[in-house]
């Protein structure tokens, strides 16, 4: 929420310097705005491939969104825009109705899951730009004019600011999932009466109060105030006091880190590394849905390595592209992780582990470096795990190829009978189905299992849900112990729980 007014102060700080020079050295605004505009939109369609998140973060990538009002007012001060157009009601009319129908548009087609990119941008801006260019149409003067509409655009930019943090707070209430609609809805409309609270008791006083210093001095102090709370909330840790132990026994955490220098370095490996200090005997291949297993390994103290890569299951040339950057010639983390194992004579056991999933059915960015010629993620996956299994056992590697633990549609705080709003409901029994858990699994469980059909009798088939799912129901919570993390990752205790069950299988 504050990153979007940062981006909007930079510009604010940029945009006035950018004309001041073009004023004093006498180059032309509108050249200079349009070169820039161009530049800002093809580094962001450019850049989005390989750095979705950083392009939708950043100013230089923004900038022509913001730079597009400048390029509607230089187009007004300088006269540039045909008589004809201004003069003819029809013609603005028409062009009106364009942007109505390209907001309308905007609306059902654009969401948040999809993936921000400059043309699916254009589609708001567009609208936004020629109902701007239309003040003389049907549109603006009797419907866009009008006295309630012109009332939120008063107090928009305040509702904003307020609407959001109401339904952040609200989410993170909800085990991390918004309340019914009508709650939503409620919590909008709170947010307007935060705004008229704002517009007319801070905003509007603000407008014409006299600059004195100790006004400047009561701002600075209220925001050094905020600083100061935010600091302490951050360095205390979220302040745990908060929470009585009697409400939650076993917190919902993994203490594992992702990666340890210490096995960066022993291994030669710059992703998730985590391993004991004893040379590895055993490898864990794949995504964090490896890594959960090293809190359990450790209090089991079992000679281990887990590599893999954020969001990434084990399979060669594979590159989620919101976390790693490949250059050209360079490995993707996921095949350097490969070779680390395949060339490492002590390893003897390989577990394959990830959230397949994911990778799946949801909108990130992958690309894969090897079977370029495969467009379908299904397909991929099938040909590169067949490719990865026959490689290790190629190697002499023991191979063991397991089904992703349940996932569940809510975090264990979901649980807790201390949430402090009526809206949010207690869930009972803490868990769901192994029906229902099969369900979601079932389109990546599919192919693994047409995958070990294939190597019958060489590999070993492991699924977590006949020790995490006991008499047909998988626990998020149970007996006050958290089993998981959130809603897919496992606990310290659920780490255990897993890693004692493996260990009572196979040999390591």
């Amino acid at each position: 929420h504050l990153w979007t007014l940062a981006v909007e102060e930079q510009y604010y700080i940029f945009y006035p310097l950018i004309f001041a020079l073009c004023l004093r050295f006498r180059f032309s605004f509108g050249k200079i705005l349009l070169t820039l505009f161009t530049l800002s939109f093809l580094f962001n369609l450019f850049q989005f491939r390989d750095w979705p998140v950083i392009t939708f973060y950043s100013l230089h990538t923004r900038f022509w969104e913001l730079c597009m009002g400048g390029l509607i007012a230089y187009l007004c001060y300088m006269d540039l825009i045909p008589a004809k157009f201004i003069h003819s009601k029809r013609l603005q009319d028409i062009v009106a109705t364009v942007g109505l129908l390209l907001f309308i548009i905007g609306c059902i087609k654009i969401k948040g899951s999809s993936g921000y990119t400059a043309w699916k941008a254009l589609i708001p801006i567009g609208s936004g730009s020629l109902l701007i260019l239309t003040s003389n149409s049907f549109i603006n003067k009797n419907i866009l004019s009008a006295r309630p509409l012109v009332f939120i655009g008063l107090v928009s930019y305040t509702w904003y600011l307020w609407h959001w943090p109401l339904l952040a707070f609200s989410r993170e209430l909800n085990s991390g999932k918004l309340p019914s609609t009508h709650y939503v809805l409620l919590i909008v409309a709170l947010g307007l009466l935060c705004s008229l609270g704002s517009y007319f008791l801070v905003e509007q006083p603000i407008r014409r109060k006299k600059i004195t210093k100790p006004l400047i001095l009561s701002l600075v102090a209220g925001i050094a105030i905020c600083a100061a709370c935010g600091g302490i909330i951050l360095y205390s840790n979220g302040l745990p006091s908060r929470i009585s132990p009697l409400v939650w026994e076993a917190k919902p955490e993994n203490s594992s880190p992702y990666r340890e220098e210490t096995c960066s370095q022993k291994y030669g490996y710059r992703g998730y590394c985590v391993a004991s200090p004893t040379d590895a005997k055993v490898a864990f291949f794949g995504d964090s849905h490896g890594w959960h297993l090293a809190a359990g390994l450790n209090a089991r103290k079992k000679d281990y390595v887990f590599l893999g890569q954020q969001g990434t299951p084990p399979l060669k040339g594979l590159v989620e592209s919101d976390v790693e950057k490949v250059k050209p010639g360079e490995q993707p983390n996921i095949s350097l992780a490969y070779k680390k194992i395949v060339d490492n004579p002590n390893i003897k056991t390989v577990f394959l582990v990830a959230r397949w999933n994911l990778f799946l059915n949801k909108r990130y960015p992958y690309y894969w470096l090897e079977h370029k010629n495969i467009k379908d993620r299904k397909t991929f996956f099938e040909v590169a795990l067949e490719e990865v299994i026959q490689g290790l056992l190629n190697s002499g590697k023991k191979v063991i190829l397991m089904y992703d633990v349940p996932e569940m549609e809510f975090r264990p705080e979901a649980c807790v009978s201390s949430r402090p709003l009526a809206i949010f409901k207690i869930k009972r029994p803490c868990g769901i189905s192994l029906e229902e858990a099969k369900r979601r699994a079932k389109q990546a469980n599919s192919i693994l299992q047409k995958v070990a059909l294939k190597f019958k009798g060489r590999i070993e088939v492991y699924d977590p849900s006949q020790v995490l799912c006991p008499n047909g129901f998988c626990w998020s919570v149970k007996n006050n112990m958290a089993i998981y993390k959130d809603n897919n990752h496992l606990s310290n205790y659920g780490s255990k729980l897993l890693v004692d069950d493996l260990m009572s299988k196979y040999d390591f």
